[in-house]
C-alpha cells in the first residue's frame, strides 16, 4: 500500500501538535514509508509554514496538559464502587 504525499503530510500536522522536531518525524517516516518519503527540507518546510499559518492551534494545544494513559482508573464493577 503506498502512502500518499497528503497523508504523509497529515502526519507531519500530527507530529507539529505533539512537539515533535523534524528529524524526528521525519526519521518515523522513513521507517514507515521507505523510499516514497517526503524529502527532509520538504518536512521541515511543511512544518515552519503550518505551524506560521496556524498559530491558534499551537497556543491551544500548549495550553492543554498532554493526555497520560496512566491518570486513569480502571472500570470497576458497580458493587465494588459503593464498597469503598
Amino acid at each position: 500500500m503506498e502512502v500518499t504525499r497528503f497523508e504523509q503530510r497529515s502526519y507531519i500536522k500530527i507530529a507539529v501538535l505533539r512537539g515533535k522536531i523534524a528529524m524526528e518525524y521525519h526519521s518515523e517516516l522513513v521507517e514507515a514509508v521507505g523510499n516514497n518519503v517526503l524529502s527532509y527540507r520538504t518536512v521541515a518546510r511543511d512544518r515552519r509554514l503550518w505551524w506560521t499559518r496556524h498559530p491558534h492551534v499551537h497556543l491551544a494545544a500548549a495550553a492543554q496538559p498532554l493526555f497520560d494513559p496512566r491518570e486513569i482508573e480502571p472500570r470497576r464493577p458497580k458493587d465494588e464502587r459503593e464498597m469503598l
